[in-house]
C-alpha cells in the first residue's frame, strides 16, 4: 500500500559534512530491505527495490534542514523512505517497524559513520509531516474531485532527463509524464492510458513559483547531482472530468514517489501541499 516511514537516528561519532550523501540512505536501508524481501521470497527483489524512495539525512526532528555541516555525536536526525508499491510494502514496513522497537536494528552502518537506530514513525497519527499511510483504493477514490491546481513543494534537489540531458527545471510536462510512467510502472494493474499522461502534461501550466533555486545532492563521495527545490502552483488549463481525476491523481502520489533522477539516492523528494494549507502560504495564492 502506498506508506512513507521517518527513521530518527543519531551519528555515533562526529560526523563532517563530507562523509555524508544520498548514499547513506540505500546503502543501509536498502540493504535491510532487500534482506528482508528475500526472507519473505519475495519474486524479483532486485526490480522492487527500485520502488522505493530515500530522502537525504536531515537535522532534527520534523523539518527537512539539510545534512550538510559538520554534526557532534548524538545530534538527532532523521531519514525518510517511502513507496506506492502494494505488493510488499505493508509486511516490509511492520518488519521494518518492529525490529526497529525492539532494538534488532540499533545502528544504520555505513562506510564512513554509524547511525544509532532511535525511534521509527510509520503512522499519520504522528503528524510528523513527512509519514502517512493509506490504502490503494482510498488513494484511487479520493482523487474523483475537480481541483484544477496543484501546488507541489520541491524539497531536496529535483532534476529530470530530457533528450538525455539533465534539466533541473519544473518543466510541467517532464512533471506529469514522470509521474505517469511511474503510477504505470510500479502499478501496471491500474494502467493510465499513455495518452491521457500526455494530454495532461501538454495541458499542464505554472501558474506561480516562489523561492525555485539551484539546489546540489551530494548522491556519492564522487557524484553530484545539480537540480532545484521551492513550490510550484501548476494548474490543468483543460478542464475535463477523466484529466481532473487523473491529474489529481498524479500530484497526490508524488509524495510517494518522488520526481525525477535519483529518488533512491536522496534526490526529488516532493509533496503536494493540500489547499486547506493554503492560507499558510499566502504568497502562494496571488
Amino acid at each position: 500500500m502506498p506508506a512513507s516511514m521517518v527513521l530518527h537516528v543519531k551519528p555515533t561519532d562526529h560526523c563532517p559534512a563530507t562523509k555524508v550523501d544520498g548514499g547513506i540512505a540505500i546503502t543501509s536501508l536498502g540493504k535491510i530491505l532487500y534482506k528482508y524481501m528475500k526472507d519473505m521470497q519475495v519474486t524479483s527483489p532486485e526490480s522492487l527495490i527500485k520502488n522505493y524512495t530515500f530522502s537525504p539525512l536531515y537535522l532534527g526532528e520534523r523539518s527537512p534542514r539539510i545534512f550538510n555541516i559538520d554534526t557532534k555525536k548524538g545530534t538527532l536526525c532523521w531519514f525518510r523512505l517511502s513507496t506506492l508499491e502494494e505488493q510488499v510494502s505493508n509486511p516490509l514496513f511492520n518488519h521494518l517497524y518492529q525490529d526497529i522497537i525492539t532494538n534488532q536494528i540499533p545502528a544504520l552502518k555505513t562506510k564512513e559513520v554509524d547511525f544509532e537506530v532511535v525511534r521509527a514513525i510509520s503512522t499519520a497519527s504522528s503528524k510528523h509531516p513527512w509519514v502517512n499511510s493509506q490504502s490503494l483504493e482510498d488513494l484511487l477514490s479520493e482523487n474523483n474531485k475537480d481541483d484544477d491546481e496543484a501546488l507541489i513543494d520541491f524539497v531536496s534537489s529535483t532534476l529530470f532527463i530530457n533528450n538525455g540531458k539533465f534539466t533541473p527545471l519544473p518543466i510541467p510536462e517532464l512533471v506529469y509524464n514522470d509521474l505517469g510512467q511511474r503510477w504505470n510502472k510500479i502499478l501496471p494493474q491500474h494502467k493510465i492510458d499513455d495518452s491521457i499522461i500526455s494530454e495532461i502534461a501538454n495541458n499542464v501550466v505554472i501558474v506561480l513559483f516562489k523561492n525555485l533555486c539551484t539546489s546540489i545532492q551530494n548522491i556519492s563521495q564522487e557524484t553530484l547531482r545539480v537540480g532545484f527545490v521551492g513550490k510550484v502552483r501548476f494548474r490543468l488549463i483543460k478542464k475535463d472530468p477523466q484529466l481532473l481525476r487523473y491529474f489529481n491523481l498524479l500530484s497526490d502520489i508524488s509524495f510517494y514517489v518522488g520526481l525525477g533522477k535519483d529518488t533512491n539516492m536522496g534526490c526529488g523528494m516532493v509533496r503536494r501541499i493540500p489547499r486547506s494549507k493554503w492560507a499558510l502560504q499566502r504568497d502562494l495564492l496571488k
